[in-house]
């Protein structure tokens, strides 16, 4: 049993929560599908050590001084715990789906490369005892998945990302909840020494489906109540959430709502399950009822608000910007601080003429991620309005991030837009600004091969 359990939105908020806690040279248990260790631009690494060793308020007051946002986010902030000397080692458990075992190595560094990982690191991982050990920017690493976890003589910090069980679901198991108990009696029959455990949820930021919160509160119950894990069925509220969910994959909606319904009328409804009843009114193209279970359940909790935007974007495919804006208007109104759907949203703005409410959303996008790679998006937006000087200042934007940065190439891939700026500048006799940009994305389309399909951040 684990009394004490860091909970939080955002998995970028456990480097607070070790900071508070006082914590030094520990070893991370990373349960998560994604590796959080981005490298730290050196300078902002300094400004985060700099914060760090002054104590001086929130780590987080250390800016970047382009765009904006903070220096550490949920893609590196193991990074910056380990160059703060927070973490002297890190275990990745990555989804047994990767199936990063299946060869000598070449999915895997598949997998690094498009986290952005260096090749010099990726040569460092080596196949021992079912786990790839290496390391990264100098921080030792061990990567492996839940049937070949390593034995730890000391102990442990524990974090889990609960967007690791929806990528454990496969074909063969659709059950959500046994990827939790898998995981789980895997973790507990290692007897790790677990000082200090953390639960990201990660709807957030668009790495989970909104539904799946439920999927977090019971890593926590399993985490804080002994014997959970063990017991032959589940609690009746799991039980009932895990049937609307392989009933939703089956697109058995009309059942789905039957089971359901007992619980719709209740005077303080269960959020989770409105939101269950909101996607299969969307499955049955009942647009209205959708969203007035999308909003009864973000009213109920403002947790759930994600719903919206993410049914929004349903919507959106379906029956075009007017009929999907409402979603996503109400969500943000209710939840301001969301950060979900915003780019996805804008571009269909942008696409529909309406470039003044898309530049708004993509600059929401911006103070989240900063400004590559969406001032790209941004300045053409200006071009289409006629605006040449302001398109001008998001490129120049977008540029000087990227030469600064060009680690924020991972992950992207519409290296078009990159090349329209190119062509932006040689139109404007900017021919030098033009083939730094083509330079920076040369190498980048001859690792096109290596391509995967895990989440990306």
């Amino acid at each position: 049993m684990i009394e004490h359990v860091g909970v939080f939105e955002d998995h970028r908020d456990a480097l607070a929560h070790w900071i508070k806690k006082g914590i030094r040279n520990a070893v991370l248990v990373n349960i998560d599908a994604h590796d959080d260790l981005k490298r730290v631009p050196p300078e902002q690494m300094e400004m985060v050590k700099a914060a760090y060793q002054q104590r001086e308020g929130d780590y987080r007051d250390a800016e970047v001084a382009l765009g904006g946002y903070a220096a550490v986010s949920n893609s590196n902030f193991i990074h910056a715990a380990a160059k703060l000397g927070i973490i002297k080692k890190v275990l990745w458990v990555v989804p047994a789906t990767y199936d990063l075992f299946s060869d000598s190595g070449n999915r895997l560094a598949a997998l690094l490369k498009m986290y952005g990982f260096r090749d010099e690191d990726i040569k460092t991982f080596r196949i021992k005892n079912g786990c790839f050990i290496g390391a990264t920017d100098g921080i030792p690493l061990t990567i492996c998945d839940i049937r070949s976890l390593p034995d730890v003589s000391e102990p442990v910090l524990l974090s889990v990302d609960v967007d690791y069980f929806p990528a454990m679901v496969n074909d063969n198991d659709s059950r959500i909840t046994d990827s939790v108990k898998q995981t789980f009696n895997a973790l507990f029959n290692k007897g790790y020494a677990i000082r200090d455990a953390i639960v990201a949820y990660s709807v957030n930021g668009g790495f989970m489906d909104p539904c799946y919160r439920w999927v977090g509160d019971l890593v926590i119950d399993n985490l804080r109540i002994p014997g959970l894990v063990s017991q032959a069925g589940l609690p009746d509220r799991y039980f009932l959430l895990q049937r609307a969910d392989l009933l939703l994959m089956m697109k058995r909606y009309g059942e789905l709502l039957d089971d359901l319904s007992p619980f719709l009328h209740d005077a303080v409804a269960e959020p989770a399950i409105l939101s269950y009843a909101a996607k299969a009114c969307q499955g049955l193209g009942e647009t209205e009822k959708s969203f007035h279970y999308a909003e009864k359940a973000c009213l109920s909790d403002n947790r759930y608000c994600y719903c919206l935007p993410e049914l929004g974007t349903i919507v959106l495919d379906e029956k075009g910007v007017d009929a999907a804006e409402r979603f996503f208007v109400r969500g943000y109104d209710l939840c301001p601080d969301m950060d979900y759907g915003q780019f996805r949203f804008a571009m269909a703005l942008k696409e529909f003429g309406r470039h003044d409410d898309a530049i708004k959303y993509f600059k929401d996008f911006r103070n989240c991620y900063g400004s590559f790679p969406v001032d790209l998006y941004i300045a053409e937006t200006f071009l289409r309005k006629g605006d040449e000087r302001s398109a001008m200042r998001y490129y120049d934007s977008c540029r000087t991030e990227l030469a600064k940065n060009p680690a924020v190439l991972a992950g992207f891939g519409d290296f078009n837009k990159i090349e329209n700026a190119a062509v932006f500048y040689d139109r404007r006799g900017y021919a030098r600004y033009a083939s730094l940009l083509r330079d920076s994305i040369k190498f980048k389309d001859n690792e096109a091969s290596y391509c995967m399909d895990p989440p990306t951040r």
